[in-house]
C-alpha cells in the first residue's frame, strides 16, 4: 500500500471516529467545518479533545450537537484517541456533563 492510500484509509478512518463522536453521519460531518483541539491540564496531560464547529454549519447539525458536552465553544469529545505507531483511531463518548 502506498503512503498516499495509507493517509486515505487513516482519513477516512478519523472522519468515521469524529462523525461518531459527535453522533454524525459522515455525509453531516462533511457538510460542516471543524478543527480538533485538545483539552489539557496545567502539565500538558491531555485528558479530552474538543470539536470546534466553524461557523456556517447547518442548523439541522447545530442541534444535533446541542446536548452533547462543551466547554467554551468546543464540543467535548472524552476517550479520542490517536495512536500513531499502529495508525488506528478509537472514539468513546461520555455522555454526560464535562466536570474540571
Amino acid at each position: 500500500m502506498s503512503s498516499r492510500q495509507l493517509k486515505d484509509e487513516y482519513d477516512a478512518q478519523e472522519a468515521e471516529a469524529i462523525a461518531a463522536a459527535l453522533d454524525l453521519t459522515l455525509d453531516e460531518l462533511n457538510q460542516i467545518e471543524y478543527t480538533i483541539n485538545e483539552i489539557a491540564n496545567d502539565d500538558g496531560l491531555v485528558y479530552a479533545y474538543g470539536v470546534e464547529i466553524k461557523e456556517g454549519a447547518p442548523q439541522y447539525i447545530l442541534d444535533k450537537l446541542a446536548p452533547l458536552p462543551r466547554r467554551g465553544n468546543l464540543v467535548v469529545v472524552r476517550g479520542y484517541a490517536h495512536d500513531a505507531d499502529q495508525e488506528e483511531i478509537e472514539i468513546e463518548m461520555a455522555r454526560k456533563p464535562f466536570t474540571k
